[in-house]
């Protein structure tokens, strides 16, 4: 796959945003006990760059308290090729890595 059949980065980000919105919706109506936190396509790129104060703002403006979530969800881009996701579990101090190529 090139370049161009890649999921753009605003697929990935509007799909982050429905999953964000309807966590936000289960959690409002007591369905879930505690928050996932989807971060954009832009937070690991930013994150590799030593850019922690710009995590530290989008977690502050989203009012985001790690210590209160569940999950975290991080989309990772591959070589412009594909995407695949991370998954942190918070409370259960666990890594999962999505790849549906494999993990080579």
């Amino acid at each position: 796959m090139n370049q161009d059949e890649c999921l753009g980065d605003e697929v990935i980000n509007m799909f982050l945003q429905m999953l964000d919105n309807r966590d936000a919706k289960m959690h409002k109506d007591e369905l879930l006990e505690r928050r996932s936190f989807f971060c954009n396509s832009f937070f690991l790129p930013l994150f590799r760059k030593n850019r922690p104060d710009f995590v530290a703002k989008m977690m502050v403006k989203r009012k985001i308290v790690l210590s209160n979530c569940d999950k975290v969800y991080v989309p990772v881009n591959i070589s412009n090729e594909h995407w695949a996701l991370v998954m942190v579990s918070i409370q259960e101090k666990k890594i999962e890595y999505y790849d549906s190529k494999g993990c080579d």
